[in-house]
């Protein structure tokens, strides 16, 4: 079983031998309308399956340009990427396979492709059919 997100927290990867910092927002379901953070937030916007929370990551890398976002969701038994998006300039550096991993840990479940694909998230997952 997946472990739910039961209340917002906040926190920061950041590795010295990788140039990038990742900010990650753990967002439990079903944020009050009056919760600030719900402007940022919103799991409304989640078209993957979400009854355990969702996670939010932003990517800097060492000059502080935001270079990825993604977001994903935890359904009854496993996780979902419902939006990423790395830069041209940034892909093939790890990033995606970063992010997966660690919503994979957050939720202790593996990450499986959702219908949500663009061509760069087919190529990703290639022959993968979960993350662990």
């Amino acid at each position: 079983m997946p472990t739910p997100i039961t209340t917002p927290e906040h926190s920061l990867y950041d590795h010295p031998e990788w140039p990038y910092i990742i900010h990650v927002s753990c967002i439990p379901l079903g944020l009050p309308r009056g919760d600030p953070l719900r402007q940022r937030f919103d799991d409304h916007t989640i078209s993957v399956p979400n009854v355990n929370g969702s996670v939010w990551f932003t990517v800097e890398d060492a000059a502080t340009n935001v270079v990825a976002h993604a977001t994903f969701a935890c359904g009854p038994a496993d996780v979902q990427c419902d939006t990423i998006t790395v830069d041209p300039g940034h892909q093939r550096r790890m990033i995606a396979t970063a992010i997966y991993h660690l919503a994979a840990s957050i939720f202790a479940a593996s990450v499986v492709p959702s219908a949500n694909r663009t061509p760069a998230v087919v190529a990703f997952w290639g022959t993968r059919t979960q993350i662990p």
